[in-house]
């Protein structure tokens, strides 16, 4: 089924299945998504917008993601197994199952998200968020050699803040309160994924070095 140019806004799915859907320059904003387990499987999101989206629960299997906006957006209890997301990846969070486990009770148990086999390969990460058990071991990197996987991620975090701690230098301080903003879902998240160009943009070209290098060398 193709469903190019069409408007989802404050579009509520609950409970479907889609199966080799095109949706090319759709608008999902304030749409909400995978209520009641709906299962995405081998669909492909060309130029989406999902700005202000809300998603809960649903499974993706065998998609691909190309180009799509999602700043802003919390995959919440959402899972990807074998996708691909292709271009500028800004502002979105994925957790490996519900942000408040409570949730749960609402809207079922939700499978674990181990973002098994998910390619990043043509991707490019900025200022994505992974926390609640987000398995990243098997997630593709993007080839441009500037995204780094971590493992060990509350050890490391821990580490990285005590070299920047009590640090007079100004520019080691914005790197202390870099590395300090992980420290509130780094217990809840073994593995990360990081841009060096995101981190430059945050604390400086000259400073982005001296945090890779606190976090110790990639998994």
């Amino acid at each position: 089924a193709t469903s190019d140019n069409v408007t989802f806004y404050e579009f509520t799915d609950w409970g479907n299945r889609f199966d080799r859907c095109s949706f090319g320059h759709a608008i999902f904003r304030q749409a909400a998504l995978g209520f009641g387990m709906s299962v995405f499987a081998g669909c492909v999101f060309q130029r989406g917008n999902f700005r202000g989206a809300i998603f809960k629960r649903p499974e993706f299997d065998q998609c691909q993601f190309l180009s799509c906006d999602f700043r802003g957006v919390d995959f919440d209890a959402s899972s990807f197994v074998d996708c691909a997301f292709v271009g500028k990846l800004n502002g979105a969070w994925f957790r490996g199952g519900y942000g408040y486990p409570e949730l749960s009770e609402s809207y079922g148990r939700a499978r674990q998200n181990n973002m098994l086999r998910v390619s990043w390969a043509a991707a490019k990460i900025w200022q994505v968020t992974f926390s609640d058990e987000c398995d990243l071991s098997t997630v593709i990197l993007p080839t441009d050699g500037k995204h780094f996987r971590y493992d060990r991620w509350p050890e490391r975090v821990e580490a990285a803040c005590a070299k920047f701690n009590d640090c007079d230098n100004a520019d080691l301080g914005r790197a202390y309160n870099f590395v300090r903003s992980f420290q509130p879902h780094a217990q809840s998240q073994a593995w990360y994924i990081l841009n060096y160009d995101d981190i430059a943009n945050l604390v400086g070209n000259e400073v982005a070095p001296l945090v890779l290098a606190a976090f110790g060398d990639p998994a």
